[in-house]
């Protein structure tokens, strides 16, 4: 029988039935949120329970911003040519090309987008990221993203790049895009798939004793967990419908990541495994408003 509380409420479809998966209330490292890992009853998402906002804002202090902005990831080549093929993909629209980037940081998705012919725009709540994007003169506030008023902007194309898994309402965040994002635009999130067949085997070891890779996965500062089908399911929810989706493996050229040669070994060997019956561990997915939104979808 799952568990059920009034206070736990899952983030997509809003139901008070859980099973839990882990607890991982003990911080294990200096950015990440605990809590418990929780699969809904009625949509199966999985997400993370945080007894507190606090754990929240802990884990996205100003040390939290400094990390991320000093990061080699951010300002790579890698990353240059991963944005471009990423919207090198989006379908084809008449009218301007304007497009706003939902936590920018140092804004180099944005650098991407003007060599393309967008005009481009980019928000994000870490003033650093914020002032060193404006210092390479790229078109950045410091502001969340419900701030924007829909009756004075409007998009063609809206990225939310590594960015859904870390809110705690992604519906909300999901219907205020929708209100930006014009009647022909496109919206292009990018995240982690959690039906990916990494996942899958790090559960197996979780139940025999070697817990690491599920501490990696889950214990961080991640608090929705997606795949693409509770990913299609939020997007129903918030008035979207996917149109196409990018599954792709582990680059081992990607700077800034930390393995040892067996984790990176494990990475590699079982991502591409996964890729093959199409549960590699990253998505990108591409979508369109509909007529109309609904909680229950």
């Amino acid at each position: 029988m799952p568990n059920e509380s009034k206070n736990i409420l899952c983030p997509v479809c809003g139901y008070s039935g859980y099973k839990l998966f882990y607890d991982l209330r003990t911080k294990r490292c200096k950015f990440a949120i605990p809590g418990l890992i929780l699969k809904c009853s009625r949509c199966l998402m999985v997400y993370k329970h945080v007894a507190s906002v606090k754990f929240v804002e802990e884990a996205y202090g100003e040390g939290y911003a400094d990390c991320m902005n000093s990061s080699l990831y951010g300002s790579s080549k890698y990353a240059y040519d991963f944005f471009r093929k990423v919207l090198k993909k989006l379908r084809q629209t008449g009218g301007p090309k304007r497009l706003l980037d939902i936590g920018t940081g140092t804004g180099l998705l944005l650098v991407v987008a003007q060599s393309l012919g967008y005009k481009a725009e980019g928000i994000d709540c870490s003033r650093g990221g914020v002032d060193k994007a404006k210092q390479k003169g790229l078109d950045v506030k410091c502001i969340d993203v419900c701030d924007i008023n829909p009756e004075k902007k409007s998009f063609n194309v809206i990225t939310l790049m590594d960015n859904i898994e870390h809110l705690l309402d992604p519906i909300s965040v999901l219907k205020k895009i929708r209100t930006i994002l014009g009647p022909e635009g496109q919206l292009v999130i990018y995240t982690p798939n959690h039906r990916s067949f990494i996942v899958a085997i790090a559960r197996f070891l979780y139940k025999i004793g070697i817990t690491f890779p599920i501490n990696n996965i889950f214990g961080g500062n991640h608090v929705c967990f997606f795949d693409e089908r509770s990913l299609k399911k939020a997007l129903n929810i918030a008035g979207f419908e996917m149109e196409y989706s990018w599954r792709f493996t582990y680059n081992i050229k990607r700077p800034g990541d930390k393995f040892s040669f067996v984790n990176l070994l494990f990475v590699i060997v079982f991502d591409w495994f996964g890729w093959l019956f199409g549960r590699s561990f990253r998505i990108v997915v591409y979508a369109k408003k509909t007529m109309k939104s609904n909680r229950c979808g």
